[in-house]
């Protein structure tokens, strides 16, 4: 039987206001609301790391039975903010969710942020070692949830891509990502060949990979300043990026396979990138 939401909380799009002083004359502020999408992310660490990283954006939260004791402390704060949430069954979540993979909870709230790349080049500019990573056109939202993990894992900041193929941050993609979604900004590039050359100038050298040729990924050593480029899963990375390129790098196998699946490619090209250039 499905329970109401918490007393007293409040529809799905209102947002708390400060009290203020009641003498005041003076008028109050409006609530500016994001002009973000409203997506239902799901996965238990998903949506606890997005409150916990934005609350702000939070709008209503679902969440099971079973799931209510390892979330009184979300609860707690959401009627304190007076935000409603509703404790259903898993049948009813996987309609909210329209996936049986909710793991039990799914959260109302506005689209992960953009971040403009001069944010990107302003931060790089303050030191000395600094990767990126650029997404070509990945197509399989699991792989790039995959990929956001490790990045998270290892403290990659910034993720790029394509402005007109965004990077797609479906909620299959945080909920893969278990949480790393959070903690790494997205910037879009309206003009990537030309973006990733201002790049270049500015110090960084871009490395990619191919199956078949290039530098061994075992016996090279990344400079401290470098732009990841990892390609689509089954094209590549495209010619116009690819001709950028100051390094092309190969991962060595038995041969049994051809290749590995791109996130476990990126794993280990950044797990080589912090064994050189260890953090702090």
């Amino acid at each position: 039987m499905k329970r109401p939401p918490h007393r007293g909380a409040r529809s799905s799009q209102a947002r708390p206001v400060p009290a203020g002083n009641p003498r005041s004359s003076a008028p109050r502020q409006p609530v500016v609301k994001p002009t973000r999408r409203e997506i239902k992310y799901h996965g238990w660490h998903a949506c606890l790391a997005l409150w916990q990283q934005r609350p702000a954006d939070v709008i209503r939260i679902y969440l099971t039975e079973n799931r209510l004791k390892g979330a009184a402390k979300l609860l707690s704060w959401a009627a304190s903010n007076r935000l409603a949430y509703h404790v259903v069954d898993d049948a009813e979540l996987e309609r909210v969710t329209e996936t049986h993979h909710h793991q039990g909870i799914c959260v109302l709230a506005y689209e992960h942020p953009r971040t403009p790349f001069q944010t990107f080049v302003g931060d790089a500019s303050e030191s000395d070692r600094c990767l990126g990573v650029y997404l070509d056109g990945l197509g399989n939202p699991h792989n790039t949830g995959a990929i956001l993990r490790t990045l998270a894992f290892f403290g990659v900041r910034y993720v790029l891509g394509d402005g007109v193929n965004r990077i797609n941050l479906a909620p299959s993609t945080c909920r893969v990502a278990e949480g790393g979604a959070e903690f790494v900004k997205i910037v879009d590039l309206e003009t990537p060949t030309r973006q990733l050359e201002l790049l270049k100038k500015r110090g960084f050298v871009l490395a990619t990979s191919d199956v078949k040729k290039g530098h061994s990924l075992a016996r090279y050593t990344f400079p401290p300043r470098t732009i990841l480029i990892l390609g689509n899963e089954e094209s590549g990375v495209t010619p116009a990026i690819a001709q950028l390129a100051d390094a092309v790098l190969r991962i060595e196998g038995g041969g049994n396979v051809e290749s590995l699946n791109v996130s476990a490619a990126a794993a280990l090209f950044v797990s080589t990138y912090f064994r050189q250039h260890p953090a702090g």
